[in-house]
């Protein structure tokens, strides 16, 4: 019995851990805090088909591996939180303000005010940093 890690479609997690936890080889699905991405233990990664939706089989891993991975990412500190203000550091929003809505360690969620209308945006932390004040 193997883990693999497989790459899939940002947000389509859940649905493909509900189909794939209907395949009899499939004994064990992690889904980790960071999206597009799964973990499956099985005696084989099963073939399937789902309309929309993309996976690439990356490997097989340790089961070790597979806890430390997920392990590491929950012990980093989030570098933002819910209602701080950043700024943007990409060239695109360079004179563009936001204030933090959500936050996990690969991406954050903004609201940005753009042309009189606030839009939410998601972002990687590494384009935006915290306004202090």
């Amino acid at each position: 019995m193997n883990w693999y890690a497989v790459q899939i479609t940002t947000n389509h997690e859940k649905k493909i851990k509900k189909i794939l936890s209907n395949i009899e080889d499939v004994k064990e699905i992690i889904i980790p805090d960071w999206k597009g991405y799964i973990f499956v233990k099985s005696e084989g990664f099963p073939m399937f088909r789902i309309p929309n939706t993309y996976y690439d089989v990356l490997g097989v891993v340790d089961e070790e591996e597979v806890f430390r991975s997920i392990n590491k990412a929950k012990q980093q500190k989030l570098l933002f939180k819910k209602g701080d203000i950043v700024k943007f550091k990409d060239k695109m929003f360079e004179n563009y303000i936001g204030k933090v809505l959500k936050a996990a360690h690969n991406q954050v969620q903004l609201s940005v005010v753009i042309a009189d209308q606030e839009v939410k945006i998601t972002v990687d932390p590494a384009k935006i940093e915290k306004i202090d004040g």
